[in-house]
């Protein structure tokens, strides 16, 4: 088996299903900007893009308004929202075969890095 120097992973749908804070967190900047929620099956494309793009190019907001949705969705998820996720199964696992063997993991994200630490720390990864 080859030795690696590193492993990548990318937060969002590879480490954590983050996909119900995600879409609440939306449905919260929607309703309180009183725009119409996107359905439930289109909610899921805000996971991975930057939320401004999400906002413009899938809820038709101008950029003052994709910037007050993104200010909304924040206020939500830093009262919690972050921690609606689950960390996929056989994740913790091989973090800790990986670290056993030395080989340090990064993490990538789009996430403001206060998010992301929160939420790793919060998993105990």
């Amino acid at each position: 088996m080859p030795q690696y120097s590193y492993a990548f992973f990318d937060l969002d749908g590879t480490v954590i299903d983050s996909a119900p804070g995600v879409t609440g967190c939306v449905r919260y900047a929607m309703e309180q900007l009183g725009r119409p929620i996107p359905p439930e099956r289109d909610l899921t494309c805000f996971i991975g893009p930057t939320l401004l793009y999400g906002f413009s190019n899938f809820c038709g907001l101008d950029p003052i308004d994709s910037q007050k949705a993104v200010d909304l969705y924040r206020v939500r998820y830093r009262a919690g929202g972050m921690f609606e996720c689950r960390v996929y199964e056989g994740v913790e696992e091989l973090l800790k075969e990986l670290n056993a063997r030395g080989i340090p993991c990064v993490l990538a994200t789009c996430k403001p890095h206060e998010f992301a630490t929160q939420i790793v720390a919060h998993f105990g990864l």
